[in-house]
């Protein structure tokens, strides 16, 4: 016996709950899943793994918007998380991967590629409350190339090296 259209199921051994779209008795369509420990997601699924567009929210406060892709962060999505600092960009299996913004509120903020959530290629980092910007080129979260550092309207240019200045231009 297979169940087909909507419905819900309840698993007492790993304490979740779920009330949606059933296909070959797999999740398929839009449900919602709460867990055991207070946590849930509501979105699509595809043949029982989250899939499409969905919203997950963490325990612990943190909180996921946007794309899934076999049960991971995929696709563009909205990351927020406890401590309130917020990543919106491109995921790639769960990593920050690609063209996004991360940014604690107040502190600093840093627009540009990411590769398995560092800083990595070409992108700007503002530093909100003392008046300061880098913008240029990134590895390994440091700036590291070619640079503009931008102080209280001051602008040097340079060449960067693991996060130092190696050379002005």
């Amino acid at each position: 016996i297979y169940a087909y259209g909507y419905g819900w199921s309840e698993n007492k051994k790993n304490m979740t709950y779920y009330e949606g779209k059933w296909k070959n008795s797999m999740k398929n369509g839009y449900g919602i899943e709460i867990y055991g420990d207070n946590s849930e997601y509501r979105g699509t699924f595809l043949d029982g793994k989250k899939d499409g567009i969905g919203y997950y929210k963490w325990n612990d406060g943190s909180s996921y918007q946007g794309e899934w892709k076999e049960n991971k962060l995929d696709g563009y999505g909205i990351f927020v998380f406890k401590d309130g600092s917020l990543y919106r960009g491109e995921w790639i299996k769960n990593r920050m991967t690609g063209i996004g913004e991360f940014s604690n509120p107040g502190i600093k903020s840093y627009i540009g590629f990411f590769n398995r959530d560092i800083r990595n290629g070409f992108g700007m980092l503002i530093w909100h409350k003392v008046n300061k910007a880098f913008i240029g080129f990134w590895r390994n979260n440091n700036q590291n190339g070619i640079g503009k550092f931008i102080v209280n309207k001051k602008i040097r240019y340079g060449i960067w090296k693991d996060g130092e200045l190696f050379e002005k231009i």
